[in-house]
This record gives C-alpha cells, sequence and structure tokens, in this order.
C-alpha cells in the first residue's frame, strides 16, 4: 500500500520541516512576525467594534493600540491562560475573543495604570497604612 508505513511518513515530514527550519530562519520570522500582526488586528477590531481606535482618546495608530483588561488584573491572567504577550492575541482569536477587554492607546493604557496606583495609595493612606507627614 501506498501509505502503509505511516510512521516513516510522519518522520520524513519532521525531519523536513527541521531542516526547512534551519535553513530559512528570516522566512519563518517574518511568517511569523505576520502571523502576529494579523492576530493583534483582529483582536483590535474586534474589541473594537470595527473602529480600530482608542476607547479613552480615539487614538487610531495601530502600533500604540493594545487590549487592556478591563477590570484590571491582565497579568494575572495571561499566567492563567498559559500564553505570553504576543501569544495572548492568537489565544484570544482561539477562544472567541472573551469579554472584559477594550482597546487603549498605550499612553491611555498608562494614565489608567498611573490613576489605579494612585487611588491605592489613597486608600492605603486613609485606612493609616501610607507613610506619616504626607
Amino acid at each position: 500500500e501506498r501509505y502503509a508505513n505511516n510512521l516513516d511518513v510522519r518522520i520524513a515530514k519532521v525531519n523536513y520541516r527541521r531542516q526547512y527550519r534551519e535553513q530559512h530562519p528570516e522566512k519563518l520570522r517574518e511568517a511569523r512576525r505576520g502571523w502576529h500582526e494579523s492576530c493583534k488586528e483582529s483582536a483590535i477590531n474586534m474589541y473594537s467594534n470595527g473602529d480600530a481606535c482608542c476607547a479613552w482618546c480615539g487614538q487610531a495608530d495601530i502600533d500604540v493600540l493594545c487590549l487592556d483588561h478591563i477590570d484590571g488584573g491582565g497579568g494575572r491572567h495571561r499566567i492563567s491562560t498559559g500564553v505570553g504577550r504576543k501569544d495572548f492575541f492568537a489565544w484570544l482569536r482561539r477562544n472567541d475573543y472573551p469579554p472584559g477587554l477594550q482597546v487603549l492607546c498605550a499612553n491611555c493604557n498608562m494614565k489608567k495604570e498611573v490613576e489605579r496606583r494612585r487611588g491605592s495609595r489613597k486608600t492605603k493612606v486613609a485606612a493609616g497604612g501610607g507613610a506619616s507627614g504626607t
């Protein structure tokens, strides 16, 4: 039969792929970059209802747009999913874009974090946990 020994075929394919990766790292790197950009663009479009802009200021430069966990906890969420920052966009795609995220530009995302930290610091000071004399 043509495929009597599927193991041999699989081994040959694995060896071919390994050799190809070793001989064409730039090509694969470029393809991977394109895949990540595609996943990011899809996620940005999904979470901005097709507007592809910051929910706070309207910035539309895809290079500075990012996803923000509305209620915080982005680091914990990525750890619980077991994916890194770049792979997170692909994870979202595979999981049908779960709710709880919004599109922010890098500047507004940083501003949100600064405000969150200030708020938690004010709460600690009000509760008597802050530094004295400030």
